[in-house]
């Protein structure tokens, strides 16, 4: 709340001093995130370069002056620094990328952005290859009750997930619509068919939540459907 009432200018004439004390600590983070984001780069410079050494010059020029610009203002507002880690990759990962744009980029690094660490685990966990990841599945377990539905009616605003229950209902909106129609049409023995909805629903990854994980995570598309 402080904070906010000191970006609006009003928190220094009451509590003298705040505004420099946000401001330090905003700079901290800044900086602390800057350092952590440019040494992961190191550490992993050997495999960047190399896969740099593949690409023509004009794409090289795009991925360390253009595309570094960008990444790196994402970097700057990080809350949970263990984020850090999935834009490193997908920045490492724009070098495969054979339609590299600026819209596509953006997409990917704005959703990341809008997304927590639990979020990213929920996500993780409709994917094969962290079904039995123990470090993931005790990453789950801070769940409390009804969260894991909260994140993924999430994930499905993002369009990261898909709804089984969101599919039958709309399978039963068109089986309407059909059956409307053959009445309309005089066919007989007409049969309204619908899918049953039952208990908890259940989702699975999209297309574009495979090609997020991809991006993010250095997976592969597999994935599996889970609750």
């Amino acid at each position: 709340m402080v904070a906010d009432i000191a970006l609006d200018g009003a928190a220094g004439s009451v509590i003298p001093g705040v505004d420099n004390l946000i401001l330090s600590y905003k700079q901290q983070r800044i900086e602390k995130n800057l350092e952590i984001f440019i040494s992961q780069i190191v550490v992993r410079q050997d495999e960047f370069n190399e896969r740099l050494s593949k690409l023509d010059f004009d794409k090289i020029q795009q991925l360390t002056k253009h595309y570094f610009g960008i990444v790196a203002d994402y970097v700057l507002d990080v809350r949970q620094q263990d984020k850090i880690d999935f834009i490193v990759n997908g920045y490492i990962n724009m070098t495969e990328m054979e339609d590299l744009n600026d819209d596509s980029v953006i997409m990917f690094y704005d959703t990341l952005d809008q997304m927590t660490l639990m979020d990213i685990a929920v996500l993780k966990s409709h994917h094969r290859n962290f079904v039995n990841d123990e470090k993931n599945s005790d990453y789950l377990e801070r769940l409390v009750p009804g969260q894991r539905q909260l994140v993924h009616e999430k994930l499905l605003r993002l369009g990261l997930v898909s709804s089984e229950h969101e599919r039958k209902r709309d399978s039963n909106v068109q089986n309407i619509v059909s059956y409307l129609q053959d009445i309309q049409k005089g066919k007989k023995n007409v049969k309204l068919k619908s899918d049953k909805i039952w208990g908890s629903d259940s989702y699975r990854l999209t297309k574009y939540g495979q090609n997020f994980i991809a991006f993010f995570l250095n997976q592969s598309s597999d994935e599996t459907e889970t609750s």
